[in-house]
């Protein structure tokens, strides 16, 4: 669910049929991704700390 909400529709369609989040599983999925790239946006914005971390 969250790599179709980033852009990736080819994720939407799930091999086993009947695997699919409830509204309530969605609504958390999607609240939860809004507050993580809140988080990363404002933590990436720090000098120097995406040199610091890069792999």
């Amino acid at each position: 669910h969250m790599m179709v909400l980033k852009g990736n529709p080819e994720y939407r369609l799930h091999f086993n049929e009947t695997d699919a989040l409830t509204d309530s599983q969605r609504g958390y999925a999607d609240a939860q991704l809004k507050l993580f790239d809140s988080w990363y946006a404002q933590w990436s914005r720090q000098p120097g700390v995406v040199q610091r971390y890069a792999a």
